[in-house]
């Protein structure tokens, strides 16, 4: 897996976080979405990323949260990956009050928040500053 920011690293609330990831899609570098955190391995790996970016605990709580790629849309308990196909097996949840999830990258536990016009920084897999993530396929792949 690869990690990276998205949104020029700056504070986006959620919808504006997912389109900015899926912006970095080209067509010789796809797979980019908001990202997954698939194991307590990939998580402490993200905290990792993220404080080396940005150390310290924020005063304000929106620098300290990162959007990522995992969602409960019908509020039913049934997580979802923004890729489509890694299943929840591993969560750090420690908020559950709505749809889209977040990452502090202080503690690495996760926070469900209802409203979509809260900011966060994000990141993208391919890939919430946003990080996101893909399945990893270039040289500079920051391969955790």
């Amino acid at each position: 897996m690869e990690y990276e920011f998205c949104s020029d690293k700056k504070l986006v609330i959620y919808k504006d976080c997912n389109a900015s990831c899926e912006a970095m899609n080209t067509a010789s570098e796809s797979g980019w979405t908001l990202a997954v955190i698939p194991t307590k391995y990939h998580n402490n790996k993200l905290m990792d990323l993220v404080n080396g970016n940005w150390a310290g605990v924020k005063s304000d709580d929106k620098f300290n949260y990162l959007w990522t790629g995992i969602s409960d849309t019908a509020k039913n308990a049934n997580y979802v990956w923004a890729d489509g196909f890694t299943p929840v097996n591993y969560r750090s949840t420690i908020e559950n009050v709505g749809k889209y999830g977040l990452f502090n990258k202080n503690t690495g536990k996760w926070a469900f928040k209802k409203l979509t016009d809260l900011q966060g920084q994000g990141t993208v897999q391919s890939s919430s500053n946003l990080l996101g993530y893909r399945e990893c396929a270039r040289e500079r792949c920051y391969q955790i």
